[in-house]
This record gives C-alpha cells, sequence and structure tokens, in this order.
C-alpha cells in the first residue's frame, strides 16, 4: 500500500499494489503540518529531529531502529486512516522499545477512532486540532510532562487521553475552544525547510504537452466553508477560511526555488480562487519577482473567470483541477456542489482550456442518492466537456463526517475495514447500485474517457507536436500504471 497522507482533508488515500517486498511510491506528499509545528516546537526551544519514513524509504525495521538510537522524550506522528493499524502497529513497536518515550498522534481520524487507536497504539495523547495547526495541544503537553504525569484533572484543550490507575480506567476527551483557530499561515520559518528531505518529495503530474513535472505542496490557505455533506475537508481543515498573504506565500516559492531549485508548486489550498483580488495580488507578486515557476491548485468551477484564468496562467499556473463530482444537475444541487449548475462546469473548463490551462474533472461516483440514470448524466457530461483528464474516485464515508453517521443509519456501508478506505475501493452502496455495480459502472466510465483521449491523441499525431504530445502521454500514463500496478519506479 502507498499512503499518500496529506490528501483527503488530512485522512490520507492510498494505493494497493503488488509488490512483495517492503517499498514506497516515487510520489510523496510532504505533510504540510509538519513546517509549522517544526517552527513552534523550535521557537519553544525544543530540539528536534524530522524523520519522514516514506520520504526517506525506509524499511519497518530501520524507521524503529532510527527511533531507538535518538532515544527522543517524544515522539509526534501522524495517523492516516487506510493504513491506520498498520500506523498504530509502529508506534506500539516505538513504545515497547522506549518505554519512557511520550507518543503524541495527529491528524483528523484521531477524534472518530480515538478508543481503537489508544488500545492499540500505546500513545500517550490524541490531538484533534484543525490540520496543520496542533502545536498549542502539543507544547502544553510537552510542558506538562516537565512538571508531573498524565492524570484524569489534565487540561488540554482539544486533546485525547487514556488514564489508567488501580481503582479507574477510562478515556478523557476535552473539547477544542468553538470556533478557534489555533495558528497563523503567516507564521512559518523557512528554515525550517533545511531539516526537511525536500529533494524526496515528489508529486508527479502531466502536464498540458504530455510532460512530467514534479510538484512540492504548498499551504496558502485553509478552510472550507461549503460543507457538502460527503467532503472530509471540513471536518479535517475547519470552516473557516484562513489564508496567508500573498507576500508570504511568493517568498516561500521563492525561498524553496533558490534553496532547493523546486521549479513547480501544487497549492494544497481548498479554495485557492475564493477571493479574486488576492489571486490577483499573488500573480502580480510572482511576475514583479520574476519567479520562473509552475503551479496547480485546485478550484471551484463556479469561481474563475476568463480575466482571472489569463492572469494565472501569465503568472505560471499550468493546471488546475475542479470538483465536478456528477453530471445529475439535481444531485449536484442537493449533495455534490449546491449552487453549481451543469452550464457553469461546461464554461468554465471550456475558458480553461482556451487560456492554455490543464484543466482536470474530479468525478465522484456513488454519492447519495446516485442511480443509474445519474451516472449516465455523469458519463454524458464528462464525454463532452472540453477537459484534459478526469480523476475518477469513489464516495468514501469518513469516520467523523455528517455522511458516515447518515450511511451507517441506512445500512449503505459495506465494510469498515479502513484499510480500504483509499477513495478506490468501494466501501459504501447506494439506494440503488450496489458495491460490485459500482465498481463496474466506474471501469467502464475510465475505459471509455481513456479511448476519448486516445482519438484526441491520434488526431494530434499528424503533427510533429502532436506526435511528441501523443507519445509523452502514453509513455506518462503506462509508467504511472506499472508503479501502481507493481510499486516500483519504472
Amino acid at each position: 500500500m502507498d499512503v499518500y497522507r496529506d490528501t483527503a482533508g488530512a485522512y490520507g488515500t492510498a494505493q494497493y499494489v503488488l509488490r512483495k517486498d517492503y517499498g514506497h511510491s516515487s510520489n510523496v506528499f510532504l505533510p504540510t503540518f509538519i513546517p509549522y509545528l517544526a517552527t513552534s516546537l523550535l521557537r519553544n526551544g525544543y530540539q528536534i529531529k524530522v524523520l519522514d519514513g516514506q520520504a526517506e524509504r525506509l524499511t519497518l525495521a530501520s524507521f524503529v531502529d532510527w527511533v531507538e538510537r535518538e532515544a527522543p522524550a517524544a515522539v509526534i506522528a501522524m495517523l492516516s486512516l487506510p493504513s491506520i493499524w498498520g500506523d498504530c502497529d509502529i508506534l506500539a513497536g516505538i513504545k515497547r522499545a522506549l518505554p519512557k518515550t511520550k507518543l503524541v498522534a495527529i491528524g483528523p481520524v484521531c477524534a472518530p477512532l480515538a478508543r481503537e487507536i489508544l488500545e492499540k497504539s500505546g500513545v500517550d495523547l490524541l490531538v484533534k486540532g484543525e490540520y496543520p495547526f496542533y502545536h498549542t495541544a502539543i507544547l502544553m503537553f510537552l510542558k506538562h510532562l516537565e512538571e508531573s504525569s498524565i492524570h484524569p484533572d489534565l487540561e488540554i484543550p482539544g486533546a485525547i487521553f487514556s488514564y489508567r490507575s488501580k481503582s479507574q480506567s477510562d478515556i478523557v476527551d476535552i473539547p477544542s475552544p468553538k470556533g478557534h483557530t489555533d495558528g497563523s499561515l503567516n507564521d512559518l520559518d523557512l528554515e525550517v525547510y533545511h531539516r526537511l528531505p525536500i529533494s524526496k518529495y515528489k508529486i508527479e503530474a502531466m502536464g498540458l504537452r504530455g510532460e512530467r513535472t514534479n510538484y512540492f505542496p504548498i499551504l496558502g490557505g485553509k478552510g472550507c466553508p461549503y460543507c457538502c455533506a460527503y467532503c472530509p475537508y471540513p471536518l479535517g481543515y475547519g470552516t473557516r477560511l484562513v489564508l496567508k498573504s500573498p507576500t508570504r506565500i511568493v517568498e516561500e516559492m521563492h525561498f524553496l526555488r533558490e534553496n532547493f531549485g523546486v521549479k513547480a508548486f501544487i497549492f494544497r489550498d481548498q479554495l485557492f480562487t475564493a477571493s479574486s483580488s488576492r489571486v490577483n495580488s499573488i500573480c502580480d507578486l510572482i511576475t514583479e519577482k520574476g519567479l520562473d515557476v509552475g503551479w496547480l491548485v485546485e478550484a471551484r468551477i463556479d469561481e474563475v473567470s476568463p480575466p482571472m484564468l489569463r492572469k494565472m496562467r501569465e503568472a505560471g499556473c499550468v493546471r488546475i483541477q475542479y470538483g465536478v463530482e456528477t453530471g445529475d444537475a439535481a444531485l449536484l444541487e442537493k449533495i455534490g456542489k449546491p449552487g453549481l449548475v451543469i452550464k457553469t462546469i461546461r464554461e468554465g473548463f471550456e475558458n480553461t482550456v482556451r487560456e492554455g490551462i490543464f484543466a482536470v474533472a474530479f468525478i465522484l461516483l456513488g454519492l447519495p442518492g446516485e442511480t443509474r440514470a445519474a451516472i449516465r448524466k455523469t458519463f454524458e457530461l464528462v464525454m463532452r466537456l472540453d477537459c484534459d483528464n478526469i480523476l475518477c474516485s469513489v464516495v468514501t464515508p469518513y469516520p467523523g463526517t455528517e455522511l458516515f453517521a447518515m450511511a451507517g443509519e441506512k445500512q449503505l456501508i459495506l465494510t469498515y475495514d479502513w484499510r480500504k478506505y483509499t477513495s478506490r475501493h468501494i466501501v459504501m452502496r447506494t439506494d440503488e447500485l450496489s458495491g460490485k455495480e459500482l465498481a463496474r459502472m466506474r471501469a467502464m466510465f475510465m475505459m471509455s474517457f481513456r479511448a476519448k483521449q486516445l482519438v484526441r491523441m491520434l488526431r494530434n499525431a499528424g503533427s510533429r507536436d502532436g506526435a511528441t504530445l501523443s507519445w509523452r502521454g502514453a509513455s506518462y500514463r503506462l509508467r504511472m500504471a506499472w508503479e501502481h500496478v507493481c510499486g516500483k519506479r519504472a
């Protein structure tokens, strides 16, 4: 299993592979909480070391050996849903080797699965919080350990821990302050990047002309107020928009370009285009600074306009990924993207492609209430849509979301095996569609779209540029397919 911990609102997604030996995908996301937590710990006088086992491509044994040699006072780890029990096994191994080392786990999965995690991992403290801000609870915990041990009256907002004594054993869950955002995205010491294996973080995607590009993640904003029932982002990142200033964003991009040679960035913002004036400011600063970089974003298609797209393209934007979700207008209004209409989707893609930006459609199959007729409408929309690629996932009822509660109540959930909560496995049916039928329709959907892409490539193959694009696109897809199936870089 290759785990992408920073995706799906920090619940994580995964790709199953057929490798026999231990290994990792060459596509490794930097968990963007790391620079912020490192900044806070260093400013409060703590000595830190960062070890990302995935980026360093460590085996389980070598990872635990490294921690055992360092013998830290505390280990802080991020847990992901698809790999939750493997993550717990690693932490339990560390606790067995270093019983005096305190273990702290973070991530949105910690709250809904607190009891199971505490029982299986040996973790001393779970921190809820809003990604990427977990530092206040962690600092309070570390400060408390300098003075006394864990006790049931411990007051750390947003913390969960178990307490055991001769007379009692219980889990203490302390609420987070309501409406409180614990930090500022501007408060980041860029020098902490020197403590990370920057060159080993690679997020590869295909560009407009079939070229392969590695993108480095950067967080320019967090939070989503739309609260779609199926979406984990509001739970992981919060519902209030928290934005990094345009000046700080461009300073960070310039720092990474100058110090590490990063040439392309992926903005991890849930709503990069929420403010047109802010987008304009970012683009103006990139242009004024002469920053020669490419970048991609995720955006709502009803928030972009031709002037905005033109400005973004001129400042280096090469790819935009839009959440389309479904082609059924009624379903789109009800649960997919309230307020968004099919006409706007078509126009948005036409405008994006016209500006020379690689346009990607996110599609979700298995939305509550989805029928065969609704999926046919999605199929028809995508086949007619002027888009360069699609990313087709299946609806996943993440624990703690409104969808999880609703699907459980209606007995739509097919399995509670968290290893299958990858965004690719069918774990929930609809009232009309079984899991097997959803899987079959997704396979047919993807096959039809790939055939459409192939036809477009063949039409372009008559020209020199078209032939190059066709070969690069085919080569990219074959190589990525090999890696996803075999777990090894071709």
